[in-house]
């Protein structure tokens, strides 16, 4: 058996050979990050909570073989070779987080009026 034909399979005869190479495809990732207020009251003041909420989508992992097929003259013949595609893995859950941070604007006598 050629060396690589338990991965790509069997080639013509004994003389041919395979070239056989990994690529891995990352996708996903990606961050954002959006934020909304809300103002609310209590008594005579005002708070204003900020939040910004932070999300970081899954990483998926692909890892594809190209069995590349050589003749016996060392050629590259593409009738032979193929490309194996890999399962996508997830290589991480990605995350989601929420950070408030608060203003108070105290208001009453003798200090500026809540607007």
């Amino acid at each position: 058996m050629v060396e690589g034909s338990a991965t790509c399979g069997e080639l013509p005869n004994s003389k041919w050979s395979w070239a056989v190479s990994y690529d891995t495809v990352t996708i996903g990732g990606d961050t954002s990050t959006s934020t909304y207020d809300e103002l609310r009251t209590a008594g005579r003041n005002q708070f204003l909570d900020t939040y910004t909420v932070t999300t970081i989508e899954p990483t998926y992992e692909q890892v594809n073989i190209t069995c590349t097929a050589l003749n016996p003259q060392g050629k590259i013949n593409l009738d032979h070779s193929t490309t194996i595609l890999g399962e996508m893995t997830m290589i991480d859950p990605g995350s989601s987080s929420e950070e408030k941070t608060s203003q108070v604007k105290v208001c009453g006598p003798n200090l500026e009026p809540c607007s």
